[in-house]
């Protein structure tokens, strides 16, 4: 009886971690959506808006920055601030009850792994927003940032500590994958002069990793469904499927949690 009393405090703490992370993820992931549309979006659409016209040309992107600089700036905070406290806090609190989690329930073992790809995406798409920024203007330090994010992403469990989440969570082989693709993007950048290709295909490698981790978050949560009877985060799991709409599932795991532990409270409380 003490240790089934054990494995309920267990599980009553995990999810209550999940739950206060949870608020949090969809304030940082939001930051991040916000800072995207400003930093890539907000700048040409501002520009069609004022000229009439448009071009998939570099020219036409960097006049659109030129003009509205100050936006996409302003987009950038966003996206360094939203990353920052997803890493720092969301991740930590997040996956540490996510892992005592599946401790004790491991059927949610698999969708979590594919979860822990969500940060891993999010900073790909970020670093190759940001390297078609400034490429923009200098594209030699488009070709740093993808030549240091490639030998990080390859080497960085090799020569430091392998203790970290992003060791622990990816495997060899697609630490190598990732990291070779960004070597060889740099380097095509650097032999065409070309920005627009390597970091737009960097920003795509990133969405395709946030569009895995969204997969599985949309099983979490339908696990959640199984295991807890939640009708809402059935419907959060489908809400997950879409990418965009992300937050919103996590905002309203943040809501659904509290009545689950209540439950959970009082069913073996008595």
């Amino acid at each position: 009886m003490d240790n089934k009393w054990m494995k309920i405090e267990i599980l009553m703490s995990s999810l209550q971690k999940i739950h206060e992370a949870s608020l949090i993820a969809f304030i940082s992931i939001g930051m991040i959506a916000a800072g995207f549309a400003l930093t890539a979006v907000a700048p040409p659409l501002l520009h069609i808006f004022e000229s009439g016209g448009f071009s998939v040309r570099l020219s036409f992107f960097k006049a659109s920055l030129d003009r509205h600089i100050n936006i996409a700036i302003m987009g950038i905070f966003l996206l360094v601030a939203g990353l920052t406290v997803f890493i720092q806090v969301v991740d930590d609190g997040f996956m540490e009850g996510l892992s005592k989690l599946t401790d004790l329930i491991p059927e949610f073992n698999t969708s979590v792994k594919l979860v822990q790809y969500m940060k891993l995406g999010i900073t790909i798409s970020i670093i190759g927003l940001v390297a078609m920024v400034v490429g923009v203007f200098n594209h030699f330090i488009t070709v740093l940032m993808l030549g240091f994010t490639g030998i990080a992403l390859a080497l960085s469990c090799m020569i430091g500590p392998r203790d970290s989440d992003y060791c622990r969570s990816v495997p060899p082989q697609m630490r190598l994958l990732l990291g070779g693709l960004m070597i060889v993007l740099a380097i095509a950048s650097f032999t065409t002069s070309r920005v627009f290709p390597s970091t737009a295909l960097t920003i795509i490698t990133g969405g395709l990793l946030i569009m895995i981790s969204s997969i599985g978050f949309s099983i979490l949560l339908a696990e959640f469904y199984k295991v807890f009877d939640s009708p809402t985060l059935w419907i959060a799991s489908l809400i997950a499927l879409t990418v965009v709409l992300i937050p919103l599932s996590f905002l309203m795991l943040y809501l659904e949690l509290p009545e689950i532990i209540v439950k959970i409270d009082r069913n073996y409380r008595g």
